[in-house]
């Protein structure tokens, strides 16, 4: 499984201590790493249907699981049985909810 997230996320640092106590392995990629990880996250998410909502709220979409079948999942508490968060905590363009 891998995880596209940035270490500037609370949420994907979450997601990523998540798998650390739970011993889930896991690649990280971080799209704040490198212009290609980033060209590489925007290119799915601006394609991919199941992101339409988070784009219209202002949102990135990460943390994203990729996993080994290559399914995209926005949704990695649901996936990983994680507690769910409070509504309105996603990190977003305009600055609010990190």
């Amino acid at each position: 499984m891998k995880i596209i997230g940035s270490n500037l996320c609370p949420h994907c640092i979450e997601a990523k201590n998540f798998c650390d106590k739970h011993g889930i392995d896991y690649e990280f990629i971080d799209i704040n790493a490198s212009l290609a990880n980033l060209k590489m996250f925007l290119k799915h998410r601006d394609q991919d249907p199941q992101y339409e909502e988070v784009k219209k709220k202002g949102q990135i979409g990460i943390p994203t699981l990729i996993l080994d079948d290559g399914t995209w999942l926005q949704d990695w508490r649901s996936y990983l049985k994680a507690e769910p968060v409070a509504e309105g905590q996603a990190c977003g363009l305009d600055g609010k909810g990190c």
